[in-house]
């Protein structure tokens, strides 16, 4: 592993999170300066600013944070804290929303909660998004709510931290009554639990560290919940059954470095439609994983036996990279791309494009 690109967003902005347009455009946040960044993410730099000034409390600064891109809006955490008071936060939290196609601003939204500090993520048909808040840490005075995405109103508090016992970490949803979330409580012990995300039960624990050692979690799309564990001497990913909770590692998995944060595809309840032969040649399905990080599967429906071919291309048009595979009986022709070039050098984080014949797709390679 080696860092493939670095570069400087200015002096004390302090960067938060990274998101990426279709079009392979990225966006950064900041901590520490009231600016919504766009940067190049091939040569590097800012190429643009916006100003978030107007989302600030009476201190100037907004404190955004995580995003999460969804079609051309892009949501941003925006914590609203007073940084000559403790950080306590001076109101409710917003995510702000940012049209990245057109370059302005909508109306945020306004959350239940106050400092949604933790990450943002979709529900799994896709509709709502997950917006966590902590609220004043120590002061159990905030929960777990949704936005929906159709109106961009918050659901109000569904499932509080009274109930949790504790502040939400992470969170990920895996059906409509079924969700997972890591909690720290008031002695900043983390804490694996499950619960109905639609409200009603109080969450069930799964599993408890000896202290602020789970950091994150994520979900495979299927039947394993993946979870950090930084337990000193014992760091490692430990791996639980979506449905029943039971775990599947004996022991953590070894990461060599205690393990910050799990990044995974998020499958949803829908059923794949059988792929049909194209009749004017191959169809591209959606790049998957994507982000890829830094492996993906790039599909494509054609006739048993056609061979296709697959591009991938810098947003430059340039041809990094070309391979061709025969379709299935099952009419699909299917490469798994790692993320190299022709001369199999790793790739740069970017956005590609992948081909196949006429039909192109965009994806974004993580590292």
């Amino acid at each position: 592993m080696a860092t493939v690109l670095q570069f400087s967003v200015g002096v004390g902005r302090n960067p938060q999170d990274i998101a990426f347009a279709t079009d392979g455009r990225a966006f950064v946040s900041c901590l520490d300066a009231a600016l919504l960044l766009e940067v190049d993410p091939v040569a590097g730099g800012v190429v643009g600013t916006w100003s978030t000034a107007g989302f600030a409390d009476a201190d100037g600064m907004p404190e955004t944070g995580w995003m999460l891109a969804v079609a051309d809006r892009l949501f941003i955490t925006c914590q609203r804290l007073n940084r000559d008071g403790w950080w306590e936060p001076t109101g409710p939290g917003l995510l702000l929303v940012f049209d990245m196609a057109a370059g302005t601003w909508g109306a945020p939204v306004v959350l239940a909660g106050s400092n949604p500090a933790p990450p943002l993520s979709l529900s799994p048909d896709g509709t709502r998004l997950l917006a966590p808040t902590v609220g004043l840490y120590g002061l159990l005075d905030a929960g777990f709510e949704t936005v929906d995405l159709a109106t961009l109103t918050s659901s109000g508090l569904l499932v509080t931290e009274q109930q949790f016992g504790g502040e939400i970490v992470d969170v990920v949803m895996t059906g409509a009554h079924r969700a997972w979330a890591v909690v720290s409580d008031t002695s900043f012990r983390t804490h694996l639990k499950t619960f109905d995300p639609a409200g009603g039960a109080a969450p069930v624990n799964v599993k408890s560290a000896s202290g602020y050692h789970y950091p994150d979690l994520a979900w495979d799309g299927a039947q394993q919940i993946y979870l950090c564990d930084r337990t000193t001497g014992a760091a490692g990913v430990r791996v639980f059954h979506q449905s029943t909770a039971a775990e599947l590692t004996a022991a953590p998995i070894p990461t060599g470095r205690p393990p910050f944060q799990a990044v995974l595809p998020l499958d949803t309840d829908a059923t794949a439609a059988p792929l049909v032969a194209a009749a004017a040649g191959p169809a591209l399905d959606a790049p998957w994983p994507n982000p890829a990080n830094p492996r993906t599967t790039f599909a494509a429906a054609a006739a048993p036996g056609d061979v296709v071919a697959f591009a991938v291309l810098d947003l430059r048009g340039r041809r990094l990279r070309e391979e061709q595979r025969a379709a299935g009986p099952d009419g699909r022709a299917v490469w798994e791309f790692d993320g190299r070039d022709g001369e199999g050098r790793s790739l740069p984080s970017g956005a590609y494009r992948v081909t196949a014949g006429a039909d192109a797709r965009l994806f974004t390679l993580a590292r």
